[in-house]
């Protein structure tokens, strides 16, 4: 049995690894755990219609240092179509009630130029310092365009062909990544 707590580099002193009393392995940069989340049109396909933002997807993560980077990576299939309203999507990404990230327009459909069928990707990626090894809740949310209801609604997590099996069974996935530091 081999008990260390620390291992340093011969020539600098500078630490390579350390192991805290839980275990957990540290080596500067390396990936110390990671959640992805994936989502199936069957279980999964969600329409934003309200005026306010809601929730679509809920992951919870504990760090397992406190100086970690957190990093999100995040794509998701989506449908806008309508012949009536043009069609925005407003979303956002939330540690607990702080919003880290969001955006209106993330993509945008036109009804003059499109009369229907649009299936753009939406993605993220994004880099969370939390300071913290407590349980965060870290939060994926949407709503209709310009917040007008049910007529500028959009859905996520699509699959383009619902019938074909060519492209996979999911519409979309969202993998959290503590990197150590």
């Amino acid at each position: 049995i081999l008990k260390v707590n620390t291992i340093q580099d011969a020539t600098n002193s500078n630490t390579a690894m350390t192991i805290d009393s839980s275990g957990n392995v540290k080596i500067s940069g390396s990936v110390i755990q990671a959640v992805t989340s994936k989502y199936t049109q069957a279980s999964n396909d969600v329409t934003f219609s309200a005026t306010s933002f809601a929730d679509a997807e809920t992951i919870n993560f504990t760090p397992k240092f406190s100086n970690s980077l957190i990093k999100h990576t995040f794509y998701a299939k989506t449908l806008m179509d309508s012949t009536n309203y043009n069609v925005g999507q407003e979303v956002r990404w939330l540690r607990d009630s702080t919003i880290l990230a969001g955006s209106s327009w993330s993509n945008y459909f036109n009804r003059a130029d499109f009369s229907s069928d649009y299936y753009p990707f939406l993605v993220w990626h994004y880099v969370d310092e939390p300071n913290t090894t407590n349980q965060i809740t870290y939060k994926f949310q949407g709503r209709s365009y310009g917040g007008n209801g049910s007529n500028y609604q959009w859905r996520c997590f699509r699959k383009h062909h619902s019938t074909d099996a060519t492209y996979g069974d999911h519409g979309g996935q969202w993998t959290i990544e503590e990197i150590a530091q």
